[in-house]
């Protein structure tokens, strides 16, 4: 290929905003679950926070709340932002989504970064 110049690598847009300062992990959001298991989610009120943790069974990922003692309550799934969660989590960010409303068949809760 003569005449062509070697270029650099393209930094992804990830690398980009990180060098600027942003923060792609400080994710916030209010969402529906999705998968309600109804005996977990009758455990739970409005007020209580729930472990936002990433599952991996067979060949498939899947990000669930899940109480205290380890009961999934629903499933996080089908949002934009959805990518850049799991990213966050497989690199050690930990959430946490507060309960707002609950009954036996639906959830809605407010995720964001775990105060640690």
């Amino acid at each position: 290929m003569a005449g062509m110049k070697p270029t650099k690598p393209k930094q992804s847009a990830a690398r980009r905003r990180q060098a600027s300062g942003d923060d792609e992990c400080d994710l916030r959001f209010r969402t529906d679950l999705m998968g309600v298991r109804t005996m977990a989610a009758e455990s739970i009120k409005p007020g209580d926070s729930l472990e936002v943790v990433l599952l991996r069974e067979g060949g498939m990922r899947s990000v669930v709340c899940q109480t205290r003692a380890h009961e999934v309550v629903g499933a996080l799934s089908a949002f934009p932002g959805l990518a850049q969660l799991i990213a966050c989590i497989e690199g050690g960010t930990q959430y946490a989504a507060l309960v707002e409303k609950s009954s036996a068949r639906s959830c809605t809760v407010f995720v964001s970064r775990a105060k640690l």
